[in-house]
């Protein structure tokens, strides 16, 4: 059963004494110290540098902490919302805590794309939640990657992202993207090429602005002009894929391609001795190292 948290800016928190931009509602029994972890991921700016600004594209994540290891994902929803009680500006940030044994095998993105499976406004008073039941464990294979079609003209850039990953699975890939561009569509189909148990160990942002201490984000989704691209391009650490640029580069002609473009057909049920069958496996290299910066909540 998987744990959750809301925080936003509320006339009264849940905790006592608590106010303004704060928790509103966890579920029962969550430790303090995932209270305050999740509370610190909250932080939200939009592209003027405010959580004000409702233009601002949502920022949808996949994180792993050192703080509590990798048995637990969390996945979470940041974004704008209307003024608060006073008038002043208002964001609403929406956290999931998972543990391994309860994540879905078809991957984070797919789990975040499920319908009101993310609140995306807040007007009850604080309260306790109960325990959320996650979708079952099923495994489907790649479908044609049709969102990296729309995009580009070609399903088998989806490959790309998940390439890199399997090739250098601790180097930061950043994808730019102009405002407007739905990336979690995007980084679900990538996703969903790797096999079922390395789908998991893909840490993402749909709006990367900063990386929180003691976290992990492999793919980057940022804006052309974030100071955060700059400093990549600066000091050449991690890989950049331009979707503004009007072309990428060509994906090799391998199966992980073909996967993209065609999909993989739908094998019989498996008996419930077997394992769901696996897309190719792929050579994986030596991590590197990643920097973190911090990040505070407003």
């Amino acid at each position: 059963m998987a744990h959750q948290l809301l925080y936003t800016s509320a006339e009264k928190g849940l905790r006592p004494g608590t106010r303004g931009f704060c928790t509103v509602a966890y579920t029962k029994g969550l430790a303090p110290a995932h209270i305050q972890l999740l509370e610190a991921l909250s932080g939200y700016k939009g592209l003027q540098g405010t959580d004000s600004d409702s233009t601002s594209p949502v920022a949808f994540c996949h994180y792993q902490s050192n703080l509590l290891g990798r048995d637990f994902s969390i996945l979470s929803r940041l974004a704008a919302i209307p003024p608060d009680h006073t008038g002043r500006s208002n964001k609403l940030a929406h956290h999931y805590l998972i543990h391994k044994r309860e994540r879905p095998a078809n991957g984070p993105a797919w789990l975040s794309l499920q319908p009101e499976f993310f609140q995306t406004f807040w007007t009850p008073p604080p309260r306790l939640l109960d325990q959320t039941a996650l979708p079952p464990a099923t495994y489907a294979p790649p479908s044609p990657a049709h969102a990296w079609g729309e995009l580009t003209g070609d399903c088998g850039l989806a490959s790309l992202p998940a390439r890199e990953f399997l090739e250098n699975p601790a180097q930061p890939l950043y994808l730019v993207f102009r405002p407007g561009l739905e990336m979690l569509p995007l980084l679900a189909e990538s996703l969903a090429l790797l096999p079922p148990d390395k789908r998991w160990e893909v840490t993402y942002n749909t709006f990367f602005t900063q990386l929180p201490a003691g976290t992990l984000c492999a793919w980057r989704c940022v804006t052309p002009d974030a100071e955060i691209l700059r400093e990549a391009r600066r000091t050449g650490r991690g890989k950049i894929l331009d979707l503004t640029a009007g072309q990428l580069p060509a994906p090799p002609d391998d199966a992980l391609t073909d996967a993209a473009r065609h999909g993989l057909p739908k094998s019989p049920a498996p008996r419930e001795d077997t394992k769901p069958p696996s897309p190719p496996k792929f050579r994986l290299l030596p991590p590197r190292p990643v920097n973190t910066l911090n990040l505070k909540p407003r």
